[in-house]
């Protein structure tokens, strides 16, 4: 069985006091939880085309300062489907506006710890813990 990817992108700002994560809340028919951005990889896509095409459809982002490389990878099954889910994180500007698409009811930023209380799954989480721990190491 092929394994679908999925590209989950942290995205991520220094306000000028703290470093805020961007979480996004699913639309009710979507499971109406909290979560990174994130997306199905497309055939004739490459990872990073995924990662950008997601931010900019999901979020109206298309201006990142700067992509980590992947931190942290886990699957799932879902209707049949294997899931491999490739955690990066992408650096925007502080004051980078964000314009939620239709799969979303609202967002917010929210210190990283803060989004390990809000985040539903165990795996979503643990690739948050992973991200703090990237930023602690290079701090």
């Amino acid at each position: 069985m092929n394994k679908k990817i999925i590209t989950q992108s942290i995205v991520w700002r220094f306000d000028g006091k703290e470093l805020q994560v961007l979480l996004l809340k699913r639309t009710p028919d979507r499971g109406g939880f909290w979560s990174a951005a994130n997306g199905t990889k497309e055939d004739q896509e490459t990872e990073q085309e995924c990662r950008v095409r997601e931010l900019k459809e999901e979020i109206s982002i298309d201006v990142i300062e700067a992509w980590s490389d992947v931190f942290y990878e886990f699957t799932f099954k879902q209707e049949g489907t294997e899931y491999l889910v490739k955690a990066c994180s992408a650096k925007v500007a502080r004051n980078t506006a964000v314009i939620i698409n239709e799969e979303h009811t609202k967002f917010q930023w929210v210190l990283p710890n803060q989004a390990l209380k809000i985040l539903r799954f165990d795996d979503d989480k643990k690739a948050m813990q992973e991200f703090i721990h990237k930023l602690e190491a290079s701090s």
